[in-house]
């Protein structure tokens, strides 16, 4: 199974949990669904990395953890308080930034590693949004930032656009960066604060996939010779 299509039955995964989600406003089957997907990829994609040091890869195992940390937190969510909570989704942001730097470090960049980092983050912003309603922290418009990766995935891959290439832009590194402080500040700041930084947030995030969307469609239907490679 190769990244991409990996990537296409996961968001396609999580698309169908998202009206399983709208029944039962239960994040449990998307959590579980999650520690199949991803357990999955490290499966399907061992040989690729196992001859990292260590085996899969420092930077790797640190996303590893994230992932596992994430997990835990949301299925004990609710026998902590909302304080240590948001301290240790902070955490988990923090070792966002320091897988990244493990991989230029030790030399471990890999697709595998993009790719497995770009989904652990889109799953924080994910589960920390349902998270947020399930504790009455934030009205159901907190889905939007939810899906919004997912349903984008999808929706190109329907729309004939899959062909392109995903990038990271720094407008979109830095859309993301700011939902994630959003979202982990969001179970400890007064309503009207929490409320105008996710909003806030949420606009620059959809900006950025609607920016992301155009460029697709753009690249798509520009004729092959006009397409110049750049560095």
């Amino acid at each position: 199974m190769t990244l991409n299509q990996w990537d296409k039955y996961h968001c396609y995964g999580l698309v169908s949990l998202s009206f399983v989600y709208s029944l039962t406003q239960s994040f449990l089957p998307i959590v579980g669904f999650s520690i199949l997907s991803f357990t999955a990829l490290w499966i399907s994609h061992w040989k690729e990395i196992k001859n990292l040091r260590p085996p899969g890869g420092l930077a790797n195992r640190v996303t590893l953890i994230r992932l596992a940390g994430l997990t835990t937190l949301m299925l004990l969510a609710f026998r902590i308080s909302n304080q240590v909570l948001s301290l240790l989704l902070f955490v988990l942001v923090l070792m966002d930034g320091l897988d990244g730097y493990l991989a230029r470090k030790k030399d471990q960049r890999t697709t595998f590693g993009a790719n497995f980092d770009m989904e652990t983050d889109a799953l924080f912003v994910c589960l920390v949004s349902v998270l947020l309603i399930s504790k009455g922290l934030s009205a159901k418009w907190i889905l939007i930032p939810a899906w919004i990766k997912y349903y984008y995935t999808v929706f190109i891959d329907l729309a004939g656009l899959n062909t392109v290439p995903e990038k990271r832009t720094l407008f979109g590194a830095t859309a993301a960066f700011i939902m994630f402080l959003a979202l982990v500040l969001a179970f400890v700041l007064p309503e009207k604060t929490r409320l105008i930084l996710t909003i806030s947030a949420t606009i620059l995030l959809t900006i950025s996939f609607a920016s992301s969307l155009v460029k697709a469609v753009v690249l798509k239907n520009r004729p092959r010779g006009d397409v110049k490679e750049t560095k």
